[in-house]
């Protein structure tokens, strides 16, 4: 545990303050699995919309997509217009939206997550 060091470690790993810790970070991420699963759920209503890959587990719920007909950047900025905040592209992993077939351009990512 960073910071920590022997016993002190070893204190904290058994305290009831960890405990409670892992208890709210568990209702974190059920809360933002569900709203990925209501996301995901909406988008596959969206004509042409395709879910090219959804979240990998124990990491941030996010979801990359594409809608046959539209620029992945005309998307990301329709979006934004309705305070919808996403990112298109290939997000610096070149080789995997090449080997998906989407090009340098990429896609649309839409990542759930609490910003404080």
């Amino acid at each position: 545990v960073l910071g920590l060091e022997g016993p002190e470690v070893e204190a904290f790993m058994a305290s009831p303050r960890r405990s409670k810790i892992e208890a709210s970070m568990k209702l974190v991420q059920d809360h933002e699995l569900s709203m990925l699963r209501t996301l995901s759920s909406q988008l596959k209503q969206v004509p042409g919309l395709t879910i090219l890959a959804g979240k990998v587990p124990s990491q941030t719920p996010t979801l990359f997509f594409k809608i046959q007909g539209f620029a992945n950047t005309k998307v990301a900025t329709m979006l934004a217009s309705e305070d919808v905040y996403v990112g298109s592209g290939h997000f610096y992993a070149m080789d995997a939206v090449e080997h998906m077939g989407l090009g340098l351009h990429g896609a649309v990512r839409a990542g759930l997550a609490a910003y404080t």
